[in-house]
């Protein structure tokens, strides 16, 4: 799902911008693989964190057999991530809703800590 949070009143998704050291960067998703059914449009986006993983049988002897492991290291975003999520990200795509109808599957992030961080970091 993609993970949203409040601020002022107004609905923020919070994976769709990184904040660090105070620059702000878009994740990229691809429109060029696009998936759809149900009246939803689904894409592949930069950032696999905050995800739903639904393997198969199949799909988990995979992820096994591809012996990736996380090694206690930072490989990808953060410490977190990378444990998470980076050897799933090694053996498969990760599919969130499309931006056009980016509400189709979201949760409310427990509390604001992003959008605080935010607001200290680009005051308007």
């Amino acid at each position: 799902p993609h993970r949203f949070e409040y601020a002022n009143g107004i609905k923020h998704y919070i994976d769709q911008v990184i904040v660090r050291n105070g620059l702000q960067t878009t994740y990229k998703y691809s429109d060029n693989f696009k998936i759809s059914f149900d009246d939803a449009a689904f894409t592949i986006f930069q950032n696999p964190h905050a995800a739903f993983y639904c393997l198969s049988k199949e799909q988990v002897q995979l992820w096994v057999d591809s012996g990736y492991k996380w090694k206690n290291k930072v490989v990808a975003f953060g410490i977190l991530e990378s444990a998470a999520t980076f050897s799933l990200y090694e053996n498969f795509e990760f599919f969130k809703p499309h931006p056009d109808n980016i509400g189709y599957f979201e949760v409310q992030h427990y509390g604001n800590k992003y959008m605080q961080y935010h607001a200290v970091t680009n005051p308007e």
